[in-house]
């Protein structure tokens, strides 16, 4: 992706709409009360990996990856 720049909108995780979703995916893959800053890099990429490349209903079936990917592209010209 060399030559191409997208911006990226980090969510308030303390606005509402965002406060009902995060705990039921950090808590599937991350016990409760765990120290995400003492994982290796290894588990971090995995969880990663799993929340990137999940389908979400209100992207009509398509995975945070998959928008990503077409927003850059289409930005990119």
């Amino acid at each position: 992706m060399e030559g191409r720049s997208c911006f990226a909108y980090i969510a308030d995780p303390l606005s509402r709409p965002n406060r009902c979703s995060r705990p039921r995916f950090s808590s599937r893959y991350i016990p409760k009360g765990a120290d995400i800053g003492k994982l290796t890099e290894e588990p971090r990429e995995w969880v990663e990996e799993q929340l990137n490349n999940r389908p979400r209903k209100c992207l009509g079936y398509q995975t945070p990856a998959e928008v990503f990917d077409k927003l850059c592209g289409a930005l990119a010209g």
